[in-house]
């Protein structure tokens, strides 16, 4: 991706700038998108059955995360065994893929979530920025391996976005040598933003047509990966389920994106 992008994204994330680096739903192993059907929109959240008594009485790591519509968006709640954290992709339309459970269009924007690990992307004791910059080039020879492409050349940098927590957060981005369908559209570069949260990596991905400038992805990718909160436990998903189906969620979690810019 071109230095266009990583100028966009800091004029996106308005008060953020770069971080001196260190001398870097679906899991590491989901394949770069693939054709499918136009995403449809929401209807009522699917109804999650309560936790069986096994279940609350389950080992830290079998607790699941989930992606839940909110009104506002959806909540991506990630649970892996003691890293627990949250946030919003914001949108005044959100919309689910029907196809593929990774891919939510926000306001016209298609938006894919995974996430991974050190130890799944064969870098179990880098953390941090070493992890980040581990996982693009992993992710990138992933999905030239998948097209058939030669070796591509990603570029991005760190942005310190002030989370805390010993949270950071990595964008960049990739031009692929020709087009290739995502969601029925024709696409041939990919925005990406990267957190790590411990050992753990969530990827937002924003396939781009030739003719689309990076703004509304880079505005939207940057209201969510503000939004990520690092939680001190297991999220309780199906808690959160119940009381966004029964309208009476907490609006702190709507509260975290903040009007769009």
């Amino acid at each position: 991706m071109k230095t266009s992008l990583c100028l966009v994204l800091l004029l996106a994330v308005g008060c953020a700038h770069p971080a001196v680096a260190p001398a870097p739903v679906a899991t590491a192993k989901a394949p770069p998108p693939t054709p499918a059907t136009p995403p449809a929109a929401p209807a009522v959240p699917p109804a999650v059955a309560p936790p069986s008594p096994e279940r609350e009485s389950a080992p830290l790591q079998s607790v699941p995360s989930a992606r839940i519509f909110i009104g506002c968006g959806f909540l991506v709640a990630e649970n892996h065994g003691p890293t627990a954290f949250s946030l919003v992709l914001p949108a005044a339309n959100p919309k689910q893929s029907m196809s593929d459970p990774s891919n939510v269009l926000l306001d016209g924007v298609l938006v894919r979530t995974t996430v991974t690990t050190a130890a799944e992307i064969g870098a179990s004791k880098l953390r941090g920025y070493d992890l980040l910059r581990h996982q693009m080039a992993w992710q990138a020879d992933h999905v030239a391996s998948a097209h058939g492409w030669p070796k591509l050349k990603p570029e991005g940098e760190p942005m310190d976005l002030h989370l805390g927590d010993g949270v950071k957060i990595w964008f960049w981005g990739l031009d692929a040598p020709e087009p290739f369908d995502v969601e029925g559209v024709k696409v041939n570069r990919v925005a990406y933003v990267t957190a790590a949260v411990d050992d753990v990596v969530l990827v937002l991905a924003s396939p781009l047509p030739p003719e689309d400038d990076f703004g509304p992805a880079a505005r939207v990718m940057s209201r969510a990966i503000k939004s990520l909160r690092r939680s001190p436990g297991p999220i309780d998903v199906f808690a959160v389920q119940e009381t966004a189906a029964a309208g009476k969620l907490d609006p702190a979690f709507c509260a975290r994106v903040g009007p769009p810019s």
